[in-house]
C-alpha cells in the first residue's frame, strides 16, 4: 500500500545509504526499521507491567490432571533436599517470632 511521508535531508540520506549498502529497496529498510520499533515499544511497555499482567496469557493453559502440586510444597521442598541444612534453614528460620 503506498504511503507518503516527508523525510528530513539526513534521514533520506541514512535511509538511502542503508539501501545502497544493504542491496535492498528503500521501502524494505523503512519496513524493518519500523517493525524494530514497534518491537522495541512493546518489550518496553511489557516490562513496565507487573509480573501478573506478562503471565496473564499462561495463566490456565497446564492441565496436571488432578495433581495437586501446589500443596504440601514445604515438605516436598524438604524431601527434595534430602532435608539438609537449607531445608532445615528454612524450617528453624519460620519458628522465629519477632518481639513487639
Amino acid at each position: 500500500m503506498p504511503f507518503s511521508l516527508r523525510l528530513d535531508p539526513n534521514t533520506e540520506a541514512t535511509i538511502r545509504h542503508l539501501s545502497a549498502v544493504l542491496g535492498r529497496s528503500k521501502a524494505d529498510v523503512i519496513r524493518e526499521a519500523v517493525a524494530k520499533y514497534a518491537s522495541d515499544r512493546m518489550s518496553a511497555l511489557v516490562q513496565g507491567a507487573s509480573a501478573f499482567d506478562r503471565l496473564k496469557p499462561f495463566a490456565g493453559i497446564v492441565r496436571t490432571g488432578g495433581a495437586n502440586y501446589s500443596k504440601n510444597t514445604h515438605a516436598k521442598y524438604r524431601a527434595c533436599c534430602g532435608g539438609g541444612i537449607v531445608a532445615d534453614v528454612l524450617v528453624d528460620a519460620s519458628a522465629l517470632v519477632r518481639p513487639r
